[in-house]
């Protein structure tokens, strides 16, 4: 008569045939326990100076495009992701170089990191590209970048790629069947209480180039929480939310050596440093940073940032609309 040890194992082999598992073998719900990983960008700028050699032709290569993907979490894989629910790369494209015009499911957004020169087209409305400059390409809107200047442009994507993967809905086109409806000019946005009378609410931002000068100045303008940070919202024009559908970001002004006050969220994040040096506290982690460095904030750690003298600049992207609309956002902060 077969022990019960013995009973077992043919009973899981049993399961397993038939595509089956039991509830009570298993760890239901596992944690991943995502730590947060940084991206400096003295690595990161050789490595973009040698992609421009080993992807030189621009018509092969479509995008000069480099992922940054958290191995120790993530793997290697196809599902190439930096954090949950977001994507982020650097993309390089040199003096008289184009790249052809494409749309697809996930929503994407660009800060320039370097140069300027280069224009990104959006449903056929020029948005020209300057440093620190953030355009948009709302899911589905037909896009391409050119740089007719003279200097190379280094920008940050950061895209809702891996939920639009997890959920199985990445559709990619590469050929216009017809042109877009035509759009408004961002100029018609730029007056602060004024939207042309005719538009209508939409899931993102009408608006797609947010230039840094009047960044600057919003943030500058923008009074101070009483840890000393200033926090400044890329908005929807035209209704007061997230600037694209799925994508909320933001800029974080920190005060020199005045840590912000410790929070712990369900939503995740991708962190470019625009300017200044500090470090950021994320769980029991501390990241050094500085200029153009890039890091994460996964969900579930309580995070902290102190810049150094001088203060900085933190430019945020998130996914907080995602689990909003799910239901699923949470946040806590320290007292």
């Amino acid at each position: 008569m077969a022990d019960g040890s013995t009973r077992n194992d043919a009973y899981a082999e049993a399961l397993k045939r038939a595509s089956v598992s039991a509830l009570w073998m298993r760890n239901v719900y596992p944690p991943r326990g995502e730590a947060p990983r940084l991206w400096r960008w003295a690595e990161m700028e050789p490595l973009l100076t040698r992609a421009v050699g080993a992807a030189a032709d621009m018509n092969a290569t479509e995008r000069r495009v480099l992922t940054l993907v958290n191995q120790a979490v993530f793997g290697a894989g196809d599902y190439v992701t930096t954090t949950t629910n977001l994507s982020a790369n650097f993309q390089v494209l040199m003096p008289g170089e184009t790249a052809p015009a494409h749309r697809h499911s996930m929503n994407a957004l660009r800060f320039v990191v370097e140069g300027e020169g280069a224009v990104t087209t959006v449903d056929d409305k020029a948005c020209p590209m300057a440093e620190r400059d953030m355009v948009l390409t709302p899911a589905w809107c037909w896009h391409a970048h050119a740089n007719p200047g003279t200097k190379r442009v280094i920008w940050l994507d950061v895209l809702d790629a891996p939920l639009v993967k997890q959920l199985d809905v990445v559709t990619f086109e590469r050929e216009r069947k017809a042109p877009p409806p035509p759009l408004p000019a961002d100029a018609v946005f730029a007056a602060p209480g004024f939207l042309p009378a005719d538009a209508a609410p939409s899931r993102h931002s009408p608006m797609f180039r947010y230039a840094w000068a009047e960044a600057e100045r919003a943030l500058a303008a923008t009074v101070a929480d009483r840890d000393g940070a200033r926090r400044l919202r890329y908005a929807n024009v035209a209704t007061g939310g997230p600037a694209l559908n799925l994508v909320d970001c933001h800029l974080l002004a920190l005060a020199a050596a005045r840590p912000t006050r410790a929070y712990r969220t369900t939503s995740n994040a991708v962190c470019l440093v625009v300017a200044g040096s500090g470090a950021s506290r994320v769980g029991d982690t501390t990241l050094a940073w500085t200029k153009n460095d890039l890091f994460t904030l996964p969900h579930g750690h309580w995070i902290s940032h102190t810049a150094a003298a001088g203060g900085a600049i933190l430019f945020v992207a998130t996914d907080r609309e995602i689990l909003s609309r799910l239901d699923l956002l949470a946040d806590e902060h320290a007292d």
